[in-house]
């Protein structure tokens, strides 16, 4: 059969629509993969899951996602170094627009990521047993680099970091001074025979140790987990995309407590979770954390939880007299989202 004419038999209709020959093609839409693309780039893995996830059970081919991507990734970079639309006439004014805003708010370090990335993320895909799971590790990868720093502005970091001044020791200390600082306190000898005072003495810092792994250093950075809403917080904080979605999905929390928490796995969870989120969170905070199997029930996911608090604020809104007019007057007419109005905005 022609294409035409499987597209016929596939629709079992006359008049076929370009939605029609998508659909069948396997294709996504521009304006849907850049609304892909803008979830990714705001580093929300679970909308970028989801989005992914329903081009694929329309029958979009993982690889040929993946390869629009980067197409609109070309685009939007394009407009970018051009600084206008050109190169984008053969799109509908709608996805131009788009383009243009993704342009102005992105970065070429960004977009450049993005773009060898999805390119390298075509040939994993095609190379993958599942070409499926191997597409959202590709999301789930630029997701987390979405907002990392570039090399130039690391190396820039580090040489600040290299020519910050240390404190140098004081020498115009007298010699008796000297002497009787070395009578008065204990000395030892640290890495590569530096002298190191005793307690009564605050000596200067050692350049060969880490600031990181100082006692001093340790109180100062690790956190104190109070809640389960604490932790998640901190995987938030260390953008661990993948742990932060199996806590929020899979993980029914039953008891907590600090250095301890007590979970319900639902099916689907990752075997090797409850071991990756006790070590990460020991690491991170410096505290030993245990982790236990509970076969009880626990309270709802935090995923389930703020989607029926989204539920229950859309169902608030929807009884608003305001909003029944505009649905009546607008029949078929759906609420997408809901934004809270800044300060200003509601005094208005």
């Amino acid at each position: 059969l022609s294409l035409l004419d499987q597209a016929f038999a596939r629709a079992g209709k006359t008049d076929i629509t370009a939605t029609d020959i998508r659909s069948m093609l396997g294709l996504a839409d521009r304006a849907e993969i850049l609304a892909l693309l803008k979830a990714i780039f705001k580093g929300e893995a679970q909308t970028a899951l989801t989005t992914f996830r329903t081009f694929y059970e329309n029958g979009g081919d993982p690889q040929q996602i993946i390869a629009d991507m980067a197409e609109a990734v070309h685009s939007v970079t394009r407009s970018k170094a051009l600084n206008s639309q050109q190169g984008n006439d053969d799109q509908p004014e709608a996805v131009q627009k788009e383009i243009e805003e993704m342009a102005l708010s992105l970065s070429h370090a960004v977009l450049h990521r993005a773009w060898q990335t999805l390119l390298k993320g075509y040939d994993e895909v095609g190379n993958a047993p599942n070409q499926l799971s191997a597409a959202e590790m590709v999301l789930l990868r630029l997701t987390y680099m979405s907002d990392l720093p570039s090399p130039g502005d690391l190396i820039t970091a580090l040489k600040k970091a290299k020519d910050t001044p240390i404190n140098a020791p004081d020498h115009n200390k007298t010699e008796g001074s000297q002497d009787q600082s070395k009578a008065s306190h204990t000395q030892t000898q640290g890495p590569k025979g530096r002298v190191i005072n005793g307690p009564e003495h605050q000596c200067e810092p050692d350049i060969f140790q880490d600031p990181q792994t100082t006692p001093q250093a340790k109180s100062q950075a690790a956190p104190f987990l109070q809640s389960f809403q604490d932790v998640l917080a901190l995987i938030g904080e260390h953008r661990d995309v993948k742990l932060k979605l199996q806590v929020e999905e899979y993980a029914e929390l039953v008891n907590f407590a600090p250095g301890r928490i007590e979970l319900h796995m639902l099916e689907g969870a990752d075997d090797g979770f409850v071991s990756d989120l006790s070590n990460k969170l020991t690491r991170w905070t410096g505290q030993r954390w245990m982790v236990a199997l509970s076969h009880a029930r626990g309270q709802q996911t935090i995923g389930q939880q703020r989607r029926a608090q989204e539920q229950k604020e859309l169902e608030q809104i929807k009884s608003h007299p305001t909003v029944e007019a505009a649905m009546k007057a607008f029949p078929g007419a759906q609420i997408t989202d809901i934004k809270p109005l800044d300060e200003d905005e509601s005094k208005d």
